[in-house]
């Protein structure tokens, strides 16, 4: 039920394991080609029109990955505060990016109940990703660039 921006895609399957009383998200987000890396707009005087000033590479892919870190927390953090009958102990995140051909698993995260409630969420995302158990499995970018954790 969460609410993102229109130009952000959402794909996502919920598995139960009803006897472990884990949940396991896989997520599927649209590619760092697709995602919307606009800075600012800039009123041009002499075409009279508006102009998209789009992020530098390094800024967008930082950008672009603190937001699929953060939806990761952010779903975790809506499950766990959704279900407190005590039915779900530990959640299980995967981070999927669509390419042309298939898609990939770029970050996994997971952490138990007592644990990601101990989180004060209004950290930054960096440090939040520290506290809980996150992997990066691929780059979040088509070109050779990694995507640092921190």
């Amino acid at each position: 039920k969460s609410q993102y921006p229109i130009d952000l895609e959402r794909d996502f399957e919920v598995i139960y394991d009803k006897s472990r009383k884990r949940v396991l998200v896989n997520y599927l987000f649209q590619d760092i080609d697709s995602f919307p890396i606009v800075e600012k707009y800039k009123y041009n005087r002499k075409t009279d029109e508006i102009e998209e000033v789009l992020m530098d590479k390094k800024s967008a892919t930082l950008f672009y990955s603190n937001v699929l870190y953060s939806i990761g927390i952010r779903t975790m953090h809506e499950i766990y505060e959704s279900v407190y009958t005590g039915a779900v102990k530990i959640i299980g995140f995967n981070g999927y990016i669509e390419d042309e051909e298939d898609s990939r698993c770029v970050f996994t995260m997971s952490s138990n109940f007592d644990s990601f409630t101990r989180i004060n969420l209004k950290q930054p995302v960096e440090r939040i990703i520290s506290l809980i158990d996150v992997n990066s499995i691929n780059d979040f970018t088509s070109d050779e660039e990694i995507v640092p954790l921190n």
